[in-house]
């Protein structure tokens, strides 16, 4: 199996540097959803600040999207 080295320390790694831009993008658009969610959530629903109820929300909402 080859090893990887970490991008910031050099360290051993099985992430791929290209894996890893691939992850760090999926986790800012992940991110930015839920953002843009939870605004939307907050706006409609006054007393919902909880930020895991909202994504409990997102993921029966998305759920229902795909059917």
């Amino acid at each position: 199996m080859q090893t990887n080295t970490c991008c910031i320390c050099d360290t051993a790694t099985l992430l791929h540097r290209q894996n890893l831009s691939t992850l760090a993008v999926m986790a800012g658009v992940c991110d930015a959803l839920l953002r843009q969610f939870a605004a939307e959530q907050q706006s409609s629903k006054p007393g919902a600040h909880e930020t895991w109820a909202q994504l409990g929300d997102l993921t029966t909402a998305l759920a229902a999207f795909q059917h």
